[in-house]
């Protein structure tokens, strides 16, 4: 997608500004809504485009993840706040492990673009080197114009260290694909209100993010067919929802639901293969420990 600019101006492709919203601040709310509705409507067809890049992703990451590698999510601005969200998803809705996520962010401050952190590369060294990464390790970097100074840091630092770098950028070409193994372009072009990255590049950021870690998820095993399985029950709603997970995949009834879950120690998982297996819960409990997630786990248990 081309930079668009009224004056032709030269300009990055994500500060260009876009055709179909001139005159936004002349329009009534109405209009307004149904204008910038039209103007995001695309993101995920860009999103779509990326495909390729993104399951070359996956798979990098899914196989150092396997060795017990973590998962390092870096940004600043829009981006530092979408991978912080992606990343506080992870443990209460897949289980992974709280101790292998890591969120490398320029700035906390709401209220403030990012912060003077944003052009201070130093801060991301600092951090990176504190993380001791290892060649087992998975950097997701995200930056709209893909030059961001911290971002691009955390990244190169990332790569000096041999982890698995993943760039995510707006435009092409990105300065952070001097230091990634994979580089994943959404070239989502000019903003409705020039600029604001945070909204065409923001979504496409937001979406991108959770494809990519729903897919690492369920490739890692923390799925079972295409319920989640291994959320964590820290509130009521929580554990109404595995004893609605469990009647879903083992059509049990709500009595016989909690009288599984029960048996099994509370652990979901572990419920769903003695039910489907036919076995004790020590056996799926044994079964689940080989690894390989619940679908793995019967199939084990029924072959002994």
């Amino acid at each position: 997608m081309p930079a668009v600019s009224r004056d032709n101006t030269s300009v990055s492709e994500t500060e260009a500004r876009h055709p179909d919203t001139s005159g936004l601040d002349l329009m009534g709310p109405r209009q307004l809504v149904d204008v910038l509705v039209a103007a995001h409507a695309d993101v995920p067809a860009v999103v779509a485009c990326a495909a390729a890049e993104t399951s070359a992703a996956v798979d990098g990451a899914v196989t150092r993840l396997r060795r017990g590698g973590r998962l390092v999510f870096a940004g600043s601005g829009t981006p530092g706040r979408l991978v912080e969200a992606d990343a506080s998803e992870l443990f209460p809705t897949f289980g992974f492990p709280a101790s292998r996520l890591s969120v490398v962010r320029a700035g906390g401050d709401a209220h403030r673009a990012g912060g003077p952190a944003e052009d201070r590369p130093e801060l991301a060294a600092e951090a990176i080197a504190a993380l001791a990464l290892t060649p087992d390790d998975v950097l997701i970097a995200v930056a709209s114009s893909g030059s961001t100074p911290f971002t691009r840091e955390a990244a190169r630092c990332a790569a000096e260290r041999g982890a698995y770098v993943i760039a995510v950028a707006n435009v092409p070409e990105p300065a952070l694909a001097d230091h990634s193994a994979v580089t994943v372009i959404l070239r989502t072009g000019a903003e409705p209100v020039a600029g604001s990255t945070r909204m065409r590049a923001g979504l496409a950021q937001r979406m991108w993010l959770t494809v990519f870690s729903t897919a690492v998820m369920v490739s890692l095993g923390l799925v079972f067919d295409n319920l989640m399985v291994n959320v964590v029950p820290s509130l009521d709603k929580l554990r109404s929802r595995q004893l609605q997970i469990l009647q879903a995949a083992t059509r049990l009834s709500e009595e016989e639901s909690r009288d599984a879950l029960a048996a099994a120690g509370g652990h979901l998982p572990q419920a769903l293969v003695a039910t489907l297996a036919g076995v004790s819960p020590h056996a799926a409990a044994e079964a689940l420990a080989a690894g390989g997630g619940v679908r793995a786990a019967i199939e084990r248990a029924e072959a002994r």
